[in-house]
């Protein structure tokens, strides 16, 4: 442990200082899939109603599913972070929202209402436990007065996917129908987990580089005194 005095010197060393808006921005943006996906049903309920026919009750379980397994997971995706570690506890659950999406997806394409229920309880296994593994990402990342900051940009700016499928699913439904519609929040989903895989590796290679640079830091002191 350095002591207070050196540490602000340390700090500006290491590749975590440099590389922390890097990582933000990505951090920012691999939610940006979930936000655009969960809010699927809304954009789309006239016509998965009438083109499903189902009841407006029926047509709320989409909702309803997906919000089962979100009591939960905040809790229980904590436990796997700890026992999996963050990085690939991130890769897990972001992979289980793209099969969730892919459920959801493939059932658009087959008018298959009960698999899109279905992939909308998977969707929900992992998308609260992305959301915590972002938090926890950024808290290892940033310190003092820029935490509060990233915090707040990580829950501001995913909003953007709501907006973003609230003004282009609906037009991409009347031009593709249902399939290609929930295609596009899979291809997100997608490219969530390449940017979560690219998180991983500079994780893991920032740590293992700033390890480097704390020995040789320390052995600059010894030898100044």
């Amino acid at each position: 442990m350095l002591p207070p005095e050196r540490q602000e010197a340390y700090l500006a060393r290491t590749w975590k200082k440099k590389l922390r808006w890097v990582m933000l921005f990505l951090c920012m943006m691999y939610v940006v899939s979930v936000n655009f996906c969960i809010d699927y049903p809304a954009s789309l309920e006239t016509q998965i109603e009438t083109q499903f026919d189902v009841s407006n009750s029926k047509y709320g379980l989409l909702y309803s599913y997906f919000a089962l397994p979100n009591a939960i997971m905040p809790i229980v995706g904590g436990v796997f972070f700890d026992k999996l570690g963050i990085r690939s506890g991130l890769i897990l659950f972001t992979s289980i929202v793209c099969v969730g999406q892919g459920m959801f997806m493939l059932g658009g394409y087959n008018m298959d209402f009960n698999l899109m229920l279905w992939g909308r309880i998977v969707f929900g296994i992992g998308c609260e436990a992305m959301i915590v593994g972002q938090s926890a990402v950024t808290s290892a990342w940033f310190l003092n007065f820029e935490l509060p900051f990233a915090m707040s940009m990580i829950v501001c700016f995913p909003l953007l996917g709501s907006f973003i499928q609230g003004s282009t699913i609906p037009t991409v439904y009347d031009a593709n129908g249902f399939g290609w519609a929930f295609a596009i929040g899979f291809i997100l989903c997608c490219a969530s987990l390449c940017m979560v895989i690219t998180i991983a590796l500079i994780d893991r290679l920032t740590n293992k580089a700033d390890d480097i640079i704390l020995d040789k830091y320390v052995d600059e002191i010894l030898l100044a005194n």
